[in-house]
């Protein structure tokens, strides 16, 4: 805990791929707790076999700090940015931080299947190119986000392929009218 703070969270960083041991590094360096569990795990290339230590969360480091710790590690370049969901930074319970700690000692294989894509019905924000603020509805997630787009007062739609890390998740229930948004504004109902 860091001595200067009390009001601590676990926050998710997103750090460069092969970086998260050197990221938890920095961030115990100026007094933060920080998570990367690992496993060892035996690998198999096509000459030989070995052990190796992999991060189970590949890009993430879970760590302890407040709003000013956060403005901390972003002012010195620490990571690339904190996981936030509605525009509010995504924090652990204590029993998912026993979790993901656990995790570090399991001595069965294990795989995490984690996505920042949204998934379908979730509601999000587009945060590049020349729809950069317009709002839409994921009808479908296959490598890239497909979103559709309602033109409300014209009574249609556009549909568009986005990458994940372009749009910004605002909600995760689907509509009120989910029928509408699945099938389009002309469909019959």
């Amino acid at each position: 805990m860091h001595p200067r703070h009390a009001n601590l969270q676990w926050n998710i960083l997103i750090v460069k791929p092969n970086t998260e041991n050197k990221t938890r590094l920095q961030l115990a360096r100026i007094g933060y707790e920080a998570c990367v569990p690992m496993q060892r795990q035996l690998r198999q290339w096509s000459d030989r076999k070995k052990w190796v230590d992999v991060v189970l969360f590949r890009n993430y480091v879970f760590v302890q700090l407040d709003s000013k710790g956060r403005d901390q590690v972003r002012d010195e370049k620490i990571g690339l940015r904190f996981v936030q969901f509605d525009k509010k930074f995504a924090a652990l319970t204590e029993s998912e931080v026993a979790l993901i700690k656990g995790l570090h000692g399991i001595q069965a294989p294990v795989q995490i299947h984690c996505s920042e894509a949204p998934g379908t019905g979730a509601e999000v924000e587009i945060l590049r190119g020349s729809l950069i603020g317009q709002r839409g509805f994921v009808v479908a997630v296959n490598g890239k986000t497909r979103l559709r787009i309602d033109l409300a007062s014209m009574g249609c739609f556009a549909e568009v392929e986005l990458s994940a890390a372009d749009v910004r998740v605002l909600s995760l229930q689907p509509p009120a009218d989910t029928e509408r948004h699945r099938n389009g504004p002309f469909a019959s109902h």
